[in-house]
């Protein structure tokens, strides 16, 4: 990617924005750069728009002293089954560039008190594993994946009802609601706490909760269960790192006339006729198109429609601002001069707790 100027400025006094764009996607994390290479493949020229130096959003990575690191991006679940939704979704918007790397069989693996549980690829050897650390909660195990299973067929159903054009039928409760509302409406705890007594077994099962960066005590289980599900057959490694994917995409955006840009800061939307239909730069260059998809999240975009307030903008930015946000991390990169294999180290992902009461260490 570095062999292509990303330059917004620099595009902008050759030029290269003169011409029409049919959308303009703010934002290049993962699901403005999908959406973008999607319309691509459609035949539009697309133009997104990212403020921060770097394409990709958690997709980038940062060099320091010869070492590498990722700054979000560490798994990806479904992608080993090439027929699975997501693998024909990253072909596609890849034009086929992308490729995986598989993890160990052992993809995470939970230390509780020292203690260690591996999770095993596979819905049956995950269920195995975990009865042979806890004997006495078979029926539990098979009553939690089964859970996982049904929410996962739930989620489906839902959320692609939710994809369709909004109809007056959207007040109405509809029969995917319902089905998706007993796991969405509940935490991960009171769910767990409805199968088993043992603490050590919902530490186990709660124990890569940063996955969905929320306590279990607060998260929806929907959301851990479509995390867990999404993992249940194991995971994969993009080959060449997560910015791999963002180049990739950004590939398909350029094939089809269209251009990612860099330090380009979007000021606000331009409205007309109720329709967002171009941005204003902080630099006060304005761009129009047919339509715009910001991917920046709804609190980012909000602000953005300052210059466009009516009752319904007030009313979302309120709501949205109720919404509060998931928990914040500091992390630490180490860079260590050997690999895996000299140090002894395990090439899945270890989450560590010290005692199994996760909120209460979180409270800590």
């Amino acid at each position: 990617m570095s062999e292509i100027d990303l330059s917004y400025k620099r595009a902008l006094a050759r030029g290269d924005l003169d011409q029409p764009f049919d959308t303009i996607v703010i934002g290049s994390g993962a699901g403005g750069l999908t959406t973008a290479a999607l319309l691509a493949l459609d035949g539009q020229r697309v133009l997104v728009l990212e403020r921060h130096a770097v394409l990709g959003g958690c997709l980038q990575a940062y060099h320091r002293n010869g070492f590498e690191w990722d700054v979000g991006l560490h798994y990806m679940g479904e992608v080993q089954r090439k027929n699975s939704g997501l693998a024909r979704l990253f072909a596609k918007v890849s034009r086929g560039q992308l490729e995986w790397a598989p993890m160990p069989e052992v993809y995470n693996r939970i230390v509780v008190a020292g203690k260690a549980y591996d999770c095993i690829a596979g819905t049956e050897a995950f269920k195995d594993q975990l009865k042979t650390y806890f004997p006495t909660e078979v029926r539990a195990i098979d009553q939690y994946v089964e859970l996982v299973l049904q929410a996962n067929r739930a989620a489906k159903g839902f959320f692609s009802e939710r994809a369709l054009p909004q109809t007056p039928a959207d007040a109405v409760s509809t029969s995917a609601q319902q089905a998706f509302a007993p796991f969405s409406q509940r935490t991960v705890l009171e769910v767990m706490n409805s199968l088993t007594d043992n603490a050590e077994l919902k530490a186990v099962w709660c124990g890569h909760y940063g996955d969905y960066c929320n306590s279990p005590a607060e998260a929806s289980f929907a959301i851990h269960a479509m995390v867990v599900g999404h993992y249940l057959d194991g995971a994969s490694y993009p080959v060449g790192g997560a910015p791999r994917i963002a180049q990739t995409l950004a590939d398909t955006v350029r094939a089809a006339g269209g251009h990612c840009l860099v330090a380009a800061d979007v000021a606000s939307l331009i409205v007309k006729n109720e329709r967002a239909v171009g941005v204003r730069m902080a630099d006060g260059t304005c761009m129009e198109a047919r339509q715009v998809v910001s991917a920046i999240g709804i609190q980012q975009t909000m602000p953005l429609l300052k210059d466009n307030q009516t009752p319904e903008t007030q009313e979302l930015a309120a709501a949205s601002r109720s919404l509060g946000t998931t928990q914040c991390y500091a992390v630490l990169n180490i860079g260590l001069d050997a690999a895996n294999g000299e140090l002894g180290m395990h090439a899945g992902n270890v989450w560590v707790h010290p005692t199994n009461d996760l909120p209460g260490n979180l409270r800590r």
